[in-house]
């Protein structure tokens, strides 16, 4: 079997001080352990001075700036000189990052929705607007669940007092757009751990070959790419937008 390799789509320059690579699925965007094979370890193979970069968050990670689930494929930001990783980082405090996904999904049956207690209820599902609305937002605060917190679950105020214990503080917004055949867009800024995910599920949308939230994915390809970034370019103040 061929090892899973990154794929550089903007080197750094003196103009673009950052790494723009495509991450396929099943590659992690970074370690756990220095010598993991991993879409930043990868990256710095190829461009050694990305090690210069010191993380804000794990020095493990350099100046990878957001990353995806290993499920999902799509675009990586990585800064190439401090410079451009705390320009970016800032940005990213203040909402000022987006990150675009797009994914196909598999509706479930209304009576399917509340399949597990550990989801909230949804009262705008229940009221049945969302069928008459092609963009609209869900928001929420999360909590880990599961085996070793390898799931998340969102959290709002008709949750239980144990998950409103365990709740983050903060809240998160995922924006949606519903197309025709099941096709989603959605939009995010700060983004917590399966965030898209796990909102999509909740809303009774889950990702076609979503193991993790789809109880009907079966064996089914895993539908769901991070597609486009969207930031202000630390070098000419402007906005920046690149797309696959």
């Amino acid at each position: 079997m061929c090892a899973l390799k990154i794929k550089v789509l903007v080197p750094p320059t003196d103009s673009n001080p950052f790494v723009i690579i495509y991450k396929p699925s099943s590659l992690p965007s970074a370690p756990l352990k220095p010598e993991d094979d991993c879409a930043i370890n990868q990256a710095m193979e190829i461009f050694p001075a990305l090690k210069n970069v010191i993380s804000k968050k794990k020095q493990i990670e350099y100046g990878l700036l957001h990353r995806i689930d290993t499920e999902t494929s799509g675009l990586l930001l990585i800064a190439a000189t401090q410079e451009c990783y705390d320009f970016l980082y800032e940005q990213q405090t203040k909402d000022l990052f987006t990150k675009f996904y797009r994914a196909k999904v598999e509706p479930l049956a209304h009576k399917d929705l509340n399949l597990s207690q550990s989801f909230p209820p949804v009262d705008f599902i229940q009221n049945n607007s969302l069928q008459n609305s092609r963009n609209f937002q869900i928001t929420s605060k999360f909590r880990y669940f599961g085996i070793n917190n390898s799931e998340v679950r969102p959290v709002t105020e008709k949750s239980g007092k144990a998950a409103l214990n365990k709740a983050v503080n903060k809240i998160y917004t995922t924006n949606v757009e519903l197309y025709p055949d099941n096709k989603v867009v959605c939009n995010i800024t700060q983004g917590f751990k399966h965030q898209v995910r796990c909102h999509l599920r909740w809303i009774g949308f889950p990702i076609a070959g979503d193991k993790v939230y789809n109880p009907q994915a079966g064996e089914n390809k895993f539908e769901f790419e991070a597609f486009k970034i969207k930031f202000v370019h630390p070098v000419t103040g402007l906005d920046f937008t690149f797309e696959i």
